[in-house]
């Protein structure tokens, strides 16, 4: 591949690559990315949608208070096959069978997620 009258450097070339080297990459990568952004941000503005439209619904406090405590998230990172899901699907289990007073949870699972986009 050649950017102007230079070829860019493969993977292995860059690593062993001066800073000067680097730093032409590095103002590339920012040009890229500046021009990705001004595309969005312009795209942003093209279209604006009339038919949708914000739906209240119940707020936080108002949803604490039926369910008797507050609500968090827990985002667990790790690893594949390092024990995320076994850890989440346990804790899922303790919270709303082993409690005096079971706990609402939701968990959402990434290879559940996947397994249902991947159809």
């Amino acid at each position: 591949k050649k950017l102007g009258s230079r070829p860019l450097l493969s993977p292995p070339e860059f690593a062993s690559a001066g800073a000067g080297a680097m730093a032409k990459y590095a103002a590339l990568a920012s040009i890229l990315l500046g021009s990705l952004v001004a595309a969005v941000g312009a795209a942003d503005g093209l279209v604006k949608s009339d038919n949708i439209k914000f739906h209240d619904g119940l707020s936080r406090e108002d949803k604490w208070k039926s369910i008797g405590h507050k609500g968090i998230t827990l985002w667990m990172t790790g690893l594949s096959g390092s024990g995320k899901s076994t850890i989440s699907v346990a804790l899922e289990h303790a919270l709303v069978t082993k409690q005096p007073r079971p706990y609402f949870v939701y968990r959402l699972d990434g290879d559940n997620l996947r397994f249902g986009l991947n159809r």
